[in-house]
């Protein structure tokens, strides 16, 4: 099992009053893969909320980089998910 505390900011911290979610994953997968069970997680949450092409539009960051798609997770960490920014 692989344990994501996912960090919110932006327009996801209206999924949660907490600044970090917790998802769990049953084995490694894609940066891309990890979107998808994102999506599906905060739909879940919050399913009137909307912006479903959201998630596949931010990036996902752990402490040192942004993450690329095809990027693997492979053990237990903590990412944060940085919507686009617009705006000045």
């Amino acid at each position: 099992m692989i344990s994501i505390d996912l960090r919110l900011f932006g327009f996801f911290r209206k999924y949660s009053d907490q600044p970090i979610i917790n998802i769990e994953l049953l084995s490694k997968c894609s940066v891309l893969a990890l979107k998808q069970i994102i999506a599906g997680h905060l739909k879940k949450i919050k399913p009137d909320l909307g912006e479903p092409d959201l998630v596949f539009e931010s990036a996902l960051a752990n402490e040192r980089e942004i993450l690329k798609d095809q990027d693997e997770i492979t053990q237990s960490c903590t990412l944060a998910i940085l919507p686009p920014v617009c705006g000045g």
